[in-house]
């Protein structure tokens, strides 16, 4: 079995300061993993290094089988990596469909058009809607997403993730500032996204990361400090000390 994505020996560093230390890191097709550690542990670097925000000092990535180490954003994106943002990236003043709509035109290569032909928009239009009702929001399609509260924008920012169609998506702390109940909705959200998508969570929220990881990597220092199912790490003294602290999940 080919991994979705993998790095090797991945290092990043500013100057003197190293903040991605040799990470060997995998994800498998169907993979629920999580990626933890404190601030500071170099988390939203590794991120930016897979998605191609960043560029790596030294080591490789591999998307699907093919090196990307050298590709945009964009052209991974194409690819099937695909990344929500800690601060969600939708355009406040249009609709939800229109938001997903977009995303849709944009994965079909026409969203930098001045004006795609009516039926293709049509047809973005339909498949938005669909997206839209099979992840239980078209009650809010047609709303503004400014007027939305804030943890429902946090759901349509996967809905759009969605419609590029990925086979690896990044979720960067998707429950930040979200309160309790659209929490849980992003739980049951992302609970129902297609089994053979490799899926991977940061976040800080523990409760959350222990109800979605079948795997977790702990950072440290932007090293692996460790990895393994979720009561590997809860037991693995290593990872309490430098950031569960006594806290118990079961």
């Amino acid at each position: 079995m080919t991994a979705l994505l993998a790095t090797q020996a991945l290092c990043k560093s500013f100057g003197p300061l190293v903040v991605t230390d040799h990470v060997d890191f995998v994800l498998w097709p169907g993979a629920r993993h999580a990626l933890i550690g404190p601030n500071g542990a170099g988390k939203t670097t590794f991120v930016n290094l897979l998605t191609g925000n960043l560029r790596p000092t030294s080591g490789t990535i591999s998307l699907l089988g093919e090196d990307v180490t050298s590709l945009s954003f964009d052209s991974r994106v194409r690819k099937g990596l695909v990344r929500t943002f800690q601060i969600n990236q939708l355009l406040m003043a249009l609709s939800v469909l229109e938001n997903v709509q977009l995303a849709v035109l944009e994965r079909e290569r026409v969203g930098s058009r001045p004006l795609p032909a009516v039926a293709v928009q049509r047809r973005a239009a339909e498949e938005a809607l669909d997206l839209l009702e099979a992840f239980g929001l078209a009650e809010v399609a047609l709303d503004r997403v400014a007027t939305l509260p804030y943890g429902r924008q946090r759901l349509v920012e996967v809905v759009v993730a969605m419609a590029m169609r990925p086979k690896v998506l990044l979720l960067d702390e998707p429950a930040a500032g979200v309160p309790p109940s659209d929490s849980r909705k992003m739980m049951e959200l992302i609970g129902s996204l297609p089994g053979d998508m490799a899926v991977l969570i940061i976040e800080h929220d523990m409760d959350l990361v222990f109800r979605f990881a079948q795997e977790i990597t702990v950072l440290a220092q932007g090293a692996v400090l460790c990895q393994g199912n979720p009561g590997q790490i809860v037991d693995n003294p290593l990872v309490r000390e430098v950031y569960l602290g006594t806290q118990s999940h079961g």
